[in-house]
């Protein structure tokens, strides 16, 4: 699940995960930074819902005390350090899924 915000000119896809939600700057559609995680307030859950509302993104889920989380989007603006995933490769015949370059750290999945 995801939506698009403006903040600033720039674009941003909010994402729910199990373990929190992730914020990603799709300004430039081909090029998605992933800028930062909000962890979950309690445990892993399979569903969140997100709204967005004014500068606010609210956060629920159905984990047990989770509440609502509210998340101040204008702090996007203020982060400058960025993980930018390049090209990746899916070896189908290995299983393994390799993102070729990363401004953070090298990732390599396998399944």
């Amino acid at each position: 699940m995801g939506l698009d915000r403006y903040v600033d000119g720039r674009e941003y896809a909010i994402i729910g995960l199990d373990n929190g939600t992730a914020f990603i700057d799709i300004t430039i559609p081909n090029l998605p930074v992933i800028i930062g995680k909000l962890p979950t307030q309690t445990e892993d859950s399979s569903w969140r819902d997100i709204k967005v509302f004014g500068n606010y993104a609210y956060i629920v889920s159905e984990a047990d005390n989770h509440g609502m989380q509210v998340f101040d989007l204008t702090h996007l603006r203020d982060i400058t350090t960025y993980t930018i995933f390049l090209p990746i490769v899916i070896m189908t015949d290995l299983g393994m899924l390799t993102i070729l370059r990363s401004t953070k750290t090298l990732v390599m999945l396998m399944f």
